[in-house]
């Protein structure tokens, strides 16, 4: 079975692009590439689209393999990079490895390109997994200190705004792309009234009536649990939908706030850009909220 491989050649010969796609072919791959040889066109090339693997050439009219390794690092992105020249000595195979390239092969000695693939793909997922743990580590920690903190203002003060503004303040720091909104029950008026709310405009937020019967936050209160909604702004079950639009509210969680059975509120997180809340940050969120 064949596996399929995003790949950017950097190349100003056609053919000897084709060479190369035949020779992933012969190695297994179902390669899927784009040439290009300046600066320019690799830089676009790499902001467009995700690539599992580049290979360049060393000497170009218009562009160098070493260049082209700068463009790649100055990107940012962790992506195998390997040199295929049918120029390149041995001093100049050494300085480019020095440089950041992951292997060199000759165009003479094709066979050792697929296996030298094989090796840096799985090299470079063990980087992407080695990084993760380490991000979510930092997460965990960056969160222990915040639940921590709130923790202690919650014992050292019955002020609730206090509280809520540092949890907002919080929530910020580990949350920064996320509006917030808190939101407490009145059980005369059945309604949510305003108590704090972050990174939106908040003289027009509190002007907006909410009952607890309405819209997401009805779903979030009779059921006691977390609601997730890819766009506020074209699901049909939100209620206030005009201040959504106005604001750029897009992707939502509603976390129920509740203690001993009884129903306190809700406090809600919004992205201003699409975005998929991981069952991470759901946890998080229902543990501040709780």
């Amino acid at each position: 079975m064949s596996k399929p491989i995003r790949v950017l050649i950097v190349e100003d010969f056609e053919d000897d692009a084709l060479l190369l796609v035949r020779e992933l072919q012969r190695g297994g791959f179902e390669p899927e590439f784009q040439r290009v040889e300046t600066g320019e066109a690799m830089s676009s090339a790499l902001g467009s689209r995700e690539w599992d693997l580049v290979i360049s050439d060393y000497s170009m009219p218009y562009f160098s393999g070493v260049a082209a390794l700068e463009v790649l690092k100055k990107s940012g992105l962790d992506i195998p990079f390997i040199v295929v020249s049918g120029t390149i000595g041995e001093d100049l195979a050494v300085a480019a490895m020095k440089a950041g390239a992951h292997d060199y092969i000759m165009k003479g000695n094709l066979q050792r390109l697929n296996p030298s693939i094989e090796r840096e793909l799985r090299e470079a997922e063990s980087r992407r997994q080695r990084t993760h743990a380490e991000d979510a580590a930092r997460r965990n920690l960056e969160r222990i200190k915040i639940l921590h903190e709130i923790d202690l203002a919650i014992n050292s003060t019955l002020d609730l705004r206090a509280v809520l503004d540092l949890l907002l303040e919080r929530i910020d720091l580990v949350v920064p792309y996320a509006a917030t909104t808190v939101r407490l029950f009145n059980q005369a008026t059945r309604e949510l009234e305003p108590a704090a709310c972050r990174n939106i405009n908040e003289t027009e937020w509190k002007t907006i009536k909410r009952k607890a019967s309405d819209g997401l936050s009805k779903i979030v209160l009779e059921n006691h649990i977390s609601l997730t909604v890819s766009n506020v702004q074209t699901d049909p079950r939100t209620a206030a939908r005009e201040f959504a639009c106005k604001e750029g509210l897009v992707s939502y969680v509603g976390v129920p706030l509740i203690t001993k059975r009884e129903t306190l509120g809700l406090i809600a997180f919004y992205t201003k850009q699409r975005h998929s809340f991981s069952d991470d940050e759901i946890e998080f969120l229902t543990t501040l909220a709780g």
